[in-house]
């Protein structure tokens, strides 16, 4: 047989171990003597073997599959294994969905279905194989964003803006269909939080508009502070390119929570828009009201201050 009619493939087992595919086989690496690699059969009752060199090119084969079958149901599994790894990893696409479409796509056998593992199952590995892909979280302001976290699936751009003010940095994460629907939106929700974010910023904000009777995402900030200077800055940025798209950033109702600086922004930065509070916020505000008087232990205790 020709060597360059030879077609063999590799994976890579849970374990971390390279699998030689050839023929319907699975083939381990039993002895690499530099200049050749020996491949036996993963029965280890099989005496089969491949033979490559350094490189992995085919050379030789040598013994017969006589006590066991070709397994394609497991080389079937090994595929869509490999195309959901290399998914995982060049993505950040949610593993759960990665999965779900893989599986769609590679329409394995009923033995094959059998033998794959439930999604939840291969979560923790899949986790662990995306953690080690993941950049560490920066020690210093001083640091770039992978290309990977700027672009959206398609590879438009997602990072609409780096920038800095009073020398710390901020970062505005929105793609250009985001901010089309932001400014068509007459209804927007501003939100922020501050227990989940990375250094550097004081906090993660979001922005939501309505679109199609929905409240849709529009635009992640990571913003350095909270007083209005740096509202006021997002804001005149995301006027500023609504102007260069010929539209307009001027919605009829704002929902916002009761942060002071915030307040004060859209006040000024919209005087014309209807500005009302989270009624959730509201509700947190006076039970921590009542707490701060004393009257929650009242109130517990006392069936009059409760009717």
């Amino acid at each position: 047989m020709a060597t360059d009619t030879v077609t063999l493939e590799f994976r890579i087992t849970t374990k971390g171990k390279r699998l030689l595919l050839y023929n319907g086989y699975a083939y381990t690496l039993n002895k690499d003597r530099g200049k050749a690699k020996y491949w036996r059969c993963e029965d280890r009752y099989c005496s089969a073997f491949v033979h490559t060199d350094a490189n992995d090119n085919y050379k030789t084969h040598s013994g017969t599959h006589d006590g066991h079958l070709p397994s394609p149901d497991r080389i079937e599994l090994l595929e869509f294994k490999k195309n959901v790894k290399e998914r995982v990893i060049h993505e950040t696409t949610p593993i759960a969905r990665i999965y779900e479409q893989e599986l769609a796509a590679a329409k394995l056998s009923q033995t094959s279905l059998a033998l794959a593992p439930d999604a939840k199952d291969a979560h923790s590995s899949l986790s662990r194989l995306r953690r080690k892909t993941i950049p560490t979280l920066p020690t210093s302001i001083d640091f770039d964003i992978p290309t990977i976290y700027t672009q959206i699936l398609d590879g438009k751009q997602f990072l609409f803006k780096n920038t800095q003010i009073r020398g710390k940095r901020e970062f505005i994460f929105a793609s250009e269909q985001q901010l089309v629907m932001l400014f068509e939106s007459k209804l927007i929700f501003i939100d922020g939080t501050f227990l989940v974010c990375p250094p550097f910023f004081d906090q993660v904000l979001t922005i939501h508009g309505v679109h199609h009777e929905h409240a849709m995402p529009c635009i992640i900030a990571l913003l350095p502070g909270r007083s209005s200077v740096f509202y006021n800055h997002l804001f005149q940025l995301l006027d500023q390119h609504a102007s260069d798209l010929h539209m307009t950033f001027e919605p009829q109702l704002i929902t916002t929570d009761f942060e002071s600086g915030l307040i004060k922004s859209v006040k000024h930065h919209f005087p014309m828009s209807r500005h009302i509070g989270w009624f959730f916020h509201y509700t947190q505000s006076i039970h921590r009201r009542i707490q701060s008087l004393g009257l929650s232990t009242l109130y517990n205790n006392d069936p009059e201050v409760r009717s």
